[in-house]
C-alpha cells in the first residue's frame, strides 16, 4: 500500500483534528460513549486511495452502516430507510475534504 502504520497513525490523527474530532457524517462528537474511527469516503474496496482527500471522521455507527458503500449509496440507504435529510451530511462531508491537513 505503501504507507507504514506510523504514517497511517500520524494521518489518523491529522484527520480526527482536521474534522474536530467529530463524525462527518451525524455530527457527533467523540466521546466515550461516541468511538470514533477514520473512514474511506470511497472505499479501498471502490479504488479509494488512503489520502487525507478520501478520508473522514466517522464514528463506529455511521462507519458500520457505511460499509463499504460510496457516499452517493450511503445517502441513498440513508434517505430509503430512515428518512433522513442527507443534505447536511453532504455539506460536512465535502466541508471535511475542502480543509487541508
Amino acid at each position: 500500500r505503501g504507507y507504514s502504520p506510523c504514517m497511517a497513525t500520524t494521518l489518523s490523527l491529522k484527520i480526527l483534528a482536521r474534522d474536530g474530532y467529530t463524525c462527518a457524517y451525524c455530527g457527533r462528537k467523540g466521546s466515550a460513549k461516541v468511538k470514533l474511527e477514520i473512514d474511506h469516503v470511497t472505499p479501498e474496496s471502490w479504488g479509494g486511495p488512503t489520502t487525507a482527500n478520501n478520508l473522514v471522521t466517522s464514528c463506529a455507527r455511521c462507519n458500520n452502516r457505511k460499509s463499504d458503500l460510496n457516499l452517493k449509496l450511503y445517502m441513498a440507504y440513508l434517505r430509503e430507510r430512515f428518512g433522513t435529510d442527507t443534505a447536511p451530511i453532504a455539506a460536512r462531508v465535502k466541508a471535511a475534504l475542502r480543509k487541508k491537513v
